[in-house]
């Protein structure tokens, strides 16, 4: 695909977003923007080089879009599927979204499989999908095959972070690939691994597109990861490194997303230690409008009283009291 070839592309994409319906199977928490995106990435851009894979898929809802995209393409049919990854055990944070899947003829309980479940959902893309119970930390791409399409939203840690980049990056084809990072423009202390590790490998992905009304940021790969790569933990950063990895990241982010990407910023301080750097992040951010999104002051708010009750219980009242200034410097939840 030539760069004019894209660009009209993405004027069509852009088109299309309002008016796209997702398939009625498309259980999950992604948006109707992102399945859009995904969809028409697989029945529109995809050349079958290589392979697409969905890392922590959940229901599938991606794996549902990604497989219509890919039947009604209209490169030659090969042996492609989609590939999709997770753990599929229910687990407690997820009870909050149990609406979402109360139409399903099953008890969801802590500890049990629901892979059963999204089999029987995706059931008539099952030529085209592939779904593999496992485990992420366990840092090993299972083909030797090489990825053209990396769909993350698996990222929840800092372990996962480390392991996603080490297993499936460097199956990934420079000039070719693409990888989605699903969480890049959110703030959850969880996610925080997304924005340095992209950051930190920056030499081997360019920006591609921001997707509309969601977390969701594109990026191509320009230039091989090497195999031996090996992802730094948390503690690499300095206050520095921090501030040009967000001022990097931040470039792309759409204008109502950005407080989410300035708050994102905040807690990677905070989860250093680097509390006086906090502090004069809270102030940009606390200034940066006067309507900050409700769910962005509340979350953040509730992140900050527990690292504060964190802190008091382990007897460490001088960053308790820095957490309590950096709350005191953002709008009130």
């Amino acid at each position: 695909m030539t760069a004019s070839e894209f660009e009209g592309w993405l004027v069509r994409l852009e088109e299309a977003y309002p008016a796209y319906e997702p398939p009625p199977e498309a259980i999950g928490m992604t948006t109707r923007y992102e399945l859009c995106f995904v969809e028409s990435y697989a029945r529109d851009i995809f050349s079958r080089v290589g392979r697409i894979v969905d890392l922590g898929c959940w229901f599938g809802a991606t794996t549902a879009a990604l497989a219509r995209g890919l039947r009604d393409s209209q490169v030659t049919p090969s042996k492609q599927v989609v590939e999709a990854y997770d753990l599929f055990r229910w687990e407690p944070w997820m009870d909050r979204h149990r609406h979402r899947v109360e139409d399903l003829d099953a008890s969801f309980e802590e500890g049990k499989s629901f892979l059963p479940e999204v089999r029987q959902l995706l059931d008539r893309y099952a030529d085209l999908v592939r779904l593999d119970e496992r485990d992420l930390l366990d840092a090993e791409d299972p083909s030797p095959e090489p990825i053209e399409f990396l769909f993350v939203d698996a990222q929840k840690s800092w372990a996962l972070g480390q392991s996603i980049a080490k297993a499936y990056f460097p199956s990934l084809i420079p000039g070719t690939s693409w990888v989605v990072q699903q969480d890049f423009v959110w703030y959850d202390p969880t996610i925080l691994s997304v924005h340095m590790l992209m950051w930190h490998l920056r030499d081997h992905f360019e920006f591609v597109h921001q997707v509309p009304r969601s977390c969701s940021a594109v990026f191509r790969c320009t230039s091989r990861v090497d195999p031996a790569v090996d992802p730094p933990p948390p503690d690499f950063f300095t206050p520095e490194m921090i501030d040009e990895a967000y001022d990097w990241c931040f470039q792309w982010a759409e204008a109502e997303r950005l407080p989410y990407l300035q708050g994102a910023k905040l807690l990677f301080l905070l989860q250093r230690g680097f509390h006086n750097e906090a502090i004069l992040q809270a102030d940009a951010l606390g200034g940066s409008t006067s309507d900050l999104p409700a769910d962005l002051v509340g979350g953040m708010h509730r992140v900050l009283t527990t690292q504060q009750s964190r802190a008091e219980n382990a007897g460490h009242g001088g960053d308790a009291a820095k957490i309590a200034t950096i709350a005191e410097r953002l709008p009130p939840a």
